[in-house]
């Protein structure tokens, strides 16, 4: 006989499953030009509805184990190329962190991330 669940227990949240992140290790030069890049408020909302439109999630949060803010793309919808993964980008500063996941998403990657993907390591924020 099966054991009865509780009419007060909560249903299981689903997981992250088979996703994968993204950690990818900037070199130095990629840091300085990121860095050297000037990113105004117009830059942000420009970029922030160019990734939006192009199907994916943006997000952010504190990252309270590397000390950083932190950027996520995740990919919208069953056609994406890049399903199951979720690109991260940390930096300083909110704005750092989108600025490198821009630069990750289109300069590096070119929207395409399926043979990026490496464990995870702390790394030195951008600046």
């Amino acid at each position: 006989m099966a054991a009865k669940q509780s009419k007060n227990a909560k249903p299981k949240q689903p997981g992250f499953g088979d996703t994968k992140f993204i950690n990818y290790s900037l070199s130095d030069e990629q840091k300085r030009e990121i860095k050297a890049t000037e990113y105004t408020p117009l830059d942000f909302a420009d970029d922030l509805d160019r990734v939006t439109n192009s199907g994916y999630k943006v997000s952010f949060s504190e990252d309270e184990y590397n000390n950083c803010s932190a950027c996520f793309f995740t990919p919208k919808g069953e056609g994406n190329v890049n399903k199951g993964l979720i690109l991260t980008a940390r930096g300083s500063t909110m704005l750092k962190a989108f600025k490198q996941a821009m630069y990750l998403h289109y300069k590096l990657f070119e929207e395409n991330w399926t043979d990026w993907y490496t464990p995870s390591s702390r790394e030195p924020l951008d600046d």
